[in-house]
């Protein structure tokens, strides 16, 4: 079972409440985050989930977003600090979406 199968079965299992994911430079950190969210955002199962993708690098934000919108995951918010991401969290985003 590839990475991305094994992240979106732990993110559906009701037992497990964290994971971790361990990644090398070079080795599609970026392509993972994306496949997994679009098939959890696929999965009836998942009700509307929250999904956070963290970047650590500024020229990543653009691929990041062109990448979400290619695979019809377009309709994101982003978040430029800690107190954006606040605010998304505590007005779920997700219920306008």
């Amino acid at each position: 079972m590839g990475g991305v199968e094994k992240v979106v079965e732990r993110a559906l299992d009701p037992q497990r409440t964290r994971g971790l994911v361990w990644h090398t430079q070079g080795s599609g950190k970026t392509y993972t985050m994306i496949k997994a969210s679009e098939m959890l955002f696929k999965a009836p199962e998942a009700e509307k989930p929250t999904i956070l993708l963290m970047i650590d690098r500024n020229e990543l934000e653009d691929q990041m977003l062109k990448n979400l919108a290619s695979v019809g995951l377009g309709n994101v918010a982003h978040a430029g600090s800690i107190v954006a991401l606040n605010r998304l969290l505590r007005e779920d985003y997700r219920v306008s979406s």
